[in-house]
């Protein structure tokens, strides 16, 4: 049962001490990353969805699962630590399958032990997301201590799948949605895209429909944009369109939008949806 989702933006920098020089610029995307993930803290379960390619595609990391920001780290700057995906042991709350990690593979999607990376150096050696690192260090900075599963989506992921791939869940724990997304990387020359001046049109769209709370609106705005995304190196769109199929039968939301901003040439986009108060 979905009972919240909030959207922040897979971006490396929202790990603790790895944009020191930029931290001032950074408060108000930060403050409401923050906000965002704490709407989340009342669930019984945590949902953490992003996209990846190559080997990080199709992996589902169990509550407990070692992640550490190795990928972003530089030599100039100390070691961030390692942290863990949110865990509780099945008999402190009622969260159901949520309390222990689960190891099965199933619809081809590879679930990583909750050892993985136990050695100290994470679980960049199965190849992460950055949006599931991100997400990790987030929650972990919101004290959220809801058991969280974290699903890394091929790029080229078909919405309908989405429901199937959460089948091994118990469907009646209340559910917080953590999507990592962000919107067009091309909104400079110093982008991953350059400066195409389409990418306005699209991140107002996507800022348009998080702001409805509408999940079919999602969903067509997510259908209309996927060619565009890909001329605007937006390689998340599938986490934002899986949101839309999951929350489906849940009606609208009470929607509200934290955050926009282009500060590196990427849209960031912060939101949250809710469908009922979260005890």
């Amino acid at each position: 049962m979905i009972v919240a989702a909030a959207l922040c933006p897979p971006a490396p920098l929202l790990v603790p001490g790895l944009a020191v020089g930029l931290a001032v610029e950074l408060d108000d995307l930060v403050a409401a990353c923050r906000k965002a993930v704490g709407r989340l803290a009342g669930a019984d379960r945590i949902v953490v969805v992003s996209v990846g390619i190559g080997r990080a595609a199709g992996r589902r990391l169990a509550p407990g699962t070692v992640v550490s920001a190795a990928p972003f780290s530089r030599s100039d700057h100390p070691a961030t630590p390692t942290v863990r995906l949110p865990y509780r042991p099945a008999s402190s709350g009622p969260s159901g399958d949520a309390g222990r990690p689960g190891t099965a593979e199933y619809d081809g999607y590879d679930a990583v032990p909750a050892d993985a990376g136990s050695d100290g150096r994470g679980t960049s050696a199965v190849s992460l997301t950055a949006g599931s690192i991100v997400a990790a260090y987030l929650l972990d900075a919101g004290a959220v201590d809801a058991p969280t599963f974290a699903y890394q989506l091929p790029h080229d992921a078909d919405p309908a799948d989405a429901t199937r791939m959460f089948v091994d869940l118990d469907p009646t724990v209340p559910t917080g949605f953590l999507v990592m997304a962000n919107g067009a990387a091309a909104h400079s020359e110093h982008a991953p895209g350059g400066d195409d001046p389409r990418s306005r049109g699209f991140d107002a769209d996507l800022v348009t429909a998080m702001s409805s709370g509408d999940p079919a609106q999602l969903a067509d705005t997510c259908r209309v944009r996927a060619g565009l995304a890909a001329e605007l190196h937006d390689e998340t769109l599938p986490a934002l369109a899986a949101l839309a199929e999951l929350a489906r039968g849940s009606g609208a939301a009470t929607a509200e939008m934290l955050h926009y901003s282009a500060p590196l040439g990427i849209g960031y986009l912060v939101a949250t949806w809710q469908w009922a108060a979260v005890a």
